[in-house]
């Protein structure tokens, strides 16, 4: 492991590209998801969701799909992946507003965990998600 200085942050490597960004971004801190993809050059003002591809400039951010081979990559399973597609399409593709989309989501049966996961981070968000 290697350690290397910029902007004044010491990092010691490997470390993910999420948490040196959110080292340097000013107080109040959003919060990193876990296996969020965020695209080169973004701007993120509000929390990026768990698994989910997200690209765009401050207000102008959103979300692009499931980070499918990220998660492949994670080894989490082909039947988790389909899950996490399938409640993405309910919470952001339909005409839902998010919390009926929420509740929606909530009387489906899933299996993988980490749909719930998804949906929990989307409950118990206070500063707003990027959709």
């Amino acid at each position: 492991m290697g350690t290397t200085t910029c902007l004044g942050l010491t990092a010691t490597w490997p470390t993910t590209l999420a948490s040196v960004m959110m080292s340097l971004w000013p107080t109040p801190r959003l919060s990193p998801a876990p296996h969020a993809f965020i695209g080169g050059f973004s701007v993120i003002t509000r929390d990026a969701l768990p698994y989910i591809k997200t690209v765009g400039d401050r207000s102008e951010a959103k979300t692009f799909g499931i980070n499918t081979i990220g998660l492949q990559r994670k080894g989490i399973s082909e039947s988790s992946i389909e899950e996490l597609k399938q409640v993405y399409r309910v919470l952001f593709r339909s005409k839902l507003n998010t919390r009926d989309a929420l509740q929606h989501a909530r009387q489906e049966k899933w299996t993988a965990p980490e749909v719930e996961v998804l949906l929990r981070f989307i409950e118990t968000a206070t500063r707003g998600f990027i959709r």
